[in-house]
């Protein structure tokens, strides 16, 4: 086999994943892409998709940038999304169009949603409930089986409360809202 033969192998065959990257794809592509938008949220903007143009009086789309720092790309990667919205790495103009300032939230909505999911939604408010159960020592009495060792014997956690269950349903609702926002803007994630 030849170098070119390598070459168009290695192009169409993509890159080359791990077992465990393979088993959890979700993971994998969603710490991958939340990367990737944590650059796109760091660099000048010089435009919006095209579906939230407002016309000028002259029939002109508005459009207007922003001002950035130099290395803040490095800055931003680490960044999450709440401290990027606290504080943004970069120099916002007074004057950016309503466009710009609601395609930059989009985008924010699009990270939040991907760092939840690459996190494995530790943050979710029925994660967190039962995080605190287990440290109180709920769910599984053990009972001494001569044969099998131990055997769970009852559940003793209590009961999800109704309100923890509806901020998980709002939680998750908001996160599939920031994965249907990314499919709707897929084709416009260029600038």
């Amino acid at each position: 086999m030849n170098n070119r033969q390598r070459q168009y192998r290695k192009l169409h065959k993509g890159p080359r994943l791990s077992v465990d990257e393979r088993l959890n794809l979700r993971d994998t592509l969603a710490i991958f892409i939340a990367s990737c938008l944590r650059q796109f949220l760091a660099k000048k903007f010089y435009g919006y998709p095209q579906s939230m143009a407002t016309l000028k009086e002259n029939g002109e789309p508005t459009c207007c940038e922003t001002e950035v720092v130099a290395g803040m790309s490095e800055a931003v990667e680490a960044m999450t999304w709440e401290q990027y919205h606290k504080e943004p790495p970069f120099n916002l103009k007074e004057e950016l169009s309503p466009e710009i300032r609601q395609w930059r939230d989009i985008l924010g909505q699009m990270l939040w949603s991907f760092e939840q999911i690459a996190d494995g939604f530790s943050h979710s408010p029925l994660s967190l409930w039962n995080e605190e159960q287990l440290k109180r020592g709920f769910f599984f009495e053990f009972e001494k089986h001569s044969e099998c060792g131990a055997v769970p014997l009852k559940d003793t956690a209590p009961e999800t409360p109704e309100q923890i269950r509806e901020e998980d349903r709002k939680y998750h609702e908001k996160v599939q809202n920031g994965l249907n926002l990314f499919a709707k803007y897929f084709l416009d994630l260029f600038d």
